[in-house]
């Protein structure tokens, strides 16, 4: 054990996103594990909401700051001289940067806990990596923390980008095909193999009393929507994705006398962050509501990883579902989009057979993928069974790699 180190976590949109949730609560019991009194402040993009749900949820957090800080009223004085010095002394750190200087000089390790901030598949990651070379400027060890990396789509940015993560002092991946392209990127010496930090996360029963629970002698389908899978590049928009579920609800309802439970994972009035009202319409249209539940909105991660462990079989869109599903040994179909989805599958069943591919998606698939996953269920929890430990070994491994490196 090492005493007194200030870790500032960066890279977080906010606990709507259950599974930006389960990375920072396991991060923050990883970091605990592992370092005596530290100190944890975490940078959130919605920091007054999240700052409620620590202090509810009895998160070690010490401190929760702003990940993008307001600056001063502009054209203001004080915005006047903040520009002036910024431009003049600063000119290479972003506005908001620039403005959490204060505690990037504080920190003694800022770590980056975003998942898939280092891809291509948001948009450019060049902010995330503004931040950490901010970081270092002010004296910080800088961490990319439980990731899936690239792939980088335009050949002179991938070269940027890999200069960028040499310079990193830790990058903790969590599947092989990460591990693999840092390889292929020349990127191998700050690099260890990890699991994600949400293999930790534990289940709690949620206060709330629904009838999916009790149901007996039926067969319970977890299906995890994503209101961003819809507007994916490689995507048909979202009429034809909620149509695609629509149909296959209504199939499992009719042949299985299913019962299913709509899982939102990300939940906040945003477009492509509303999985609440895209399984809401959904559920609606399927238009069983005897067979149909959707969960609501007041769970938090742990509550929405005991629901889906409640599940015979779950299919998700969001990751961070199904690494709940999987962790819980719920034979589970993942919706995929990057490259997380087949690596996180090949870790823990030793293929991607059971990862659909967004772009060519179709119910027919889904049917072919589900009844696959019921026919061979016994074997997948089997398989899930033997090799959970060691993937969960390796996320609390993390720590001892922290701990080195700091």
């Amino acid at each position: 054990m090492i005493v007194s180190r200030v870790f500032l976590l960066v890279g977080h949109g906010g606990f709507y996103n259950r599974g930006c949730e389960a990375i920072v609560r396991c991060t923050v019991d990883i970091i605990k594990g592992a370092v005596d009194d530290s100190t944890i402040v975490l940078a959130s993009y919605d920091s007054d909401r999240d700052r409620v749900q620590i202090e509810q949820g009895g998160i070690a957090i010490d401190k929760v700051i702003p990940g993008r800080p307001d600056g001063a009223s502009r054209y203001g004085p004080t915005w006047v001289l903040q520009t002036l010095h910024r431009r003049l002394f600063c000119a290479d750190l972003s506005v908001q940067d620039y403005l959490s200087r204060s505690f990037y000089k504080e920190a003694d390790v800022v770590i980056s806990v975003g998942g898939d901030n280092f891809s291509d598949d948001y948009g450019s990651p060049k902010q995330f990596f503004d931040t950490l070379k901010a970081a270092r400027k002010y004296g910080a060890k800088t961490v990319i923390w439980g990731a899936s990396i690239g792939p980088f789509d335009v050949p002179e940015e991938e070269r940027v980008w890999a200069d960028e993560l040499r310079r990193v002092d830790l990058i903790t991946v969590r599947e092989d095909k990460s591990y693999e392209y840092l390889r292929h990127l020349g990127v191998t010496q700050n690099v260890c193999r990890v699991s994600d930090p949400a293999f930790l996360l534990a289940a709690t029963p949620p206060t709330v009393t629904l009838p999916f629970f009790d149901a007996k002698g039926v067969v319970r389908v977890g299906v995890g929507m994503s209101d961003l899978a819809g507007h994916w590049k490689r995507g048909r928009g979202t009429e034809a994705y909620s149509q695609m579920f629509v149909d296959f609800c209504a199939h499992l309802c009719d042949t299985y006398e299913a019962r299913i439970l709509f899982v939102p994972h990300v939940i906040q009035s945003v477009e492509g962050r509303n999985d609440l009202a895209v399984c809401r319409d959904v559920a609606c249209r399927v238009n069983r509501p005897d067979q149909c539940t959707v969960l609501p909105e007041t769970l938090n991660a742990c509550e929405m990883k005991y629901a889906i462990s409640q599940c015979d079989y779950f299919i998700g869109a969001r990751t961070h579902s199904t690494i709940a599903s999987l962790s819980s040994r719920v034979p589970t179909i993942s919706i995929g989009y990057s490259v997380k989805a087949w690596g996180i599958n090949r870790d823990l069943l030793g293929h991607g057979d059971y990862v659909v591919d967004i772009a060519s998606m179709e119910t027919r698939t889904l049917i072919e993928r589900f009844e696959s996953l019921r026919r061979n269920g016994e074997e997948i929890r089997a398989v899930l069974q033997q090799n959970l430990p060691h993937v969960i070994d390796r996320a609390r491994q993390a720590g001892r790699h922290l701990l080195r490196t700091t």
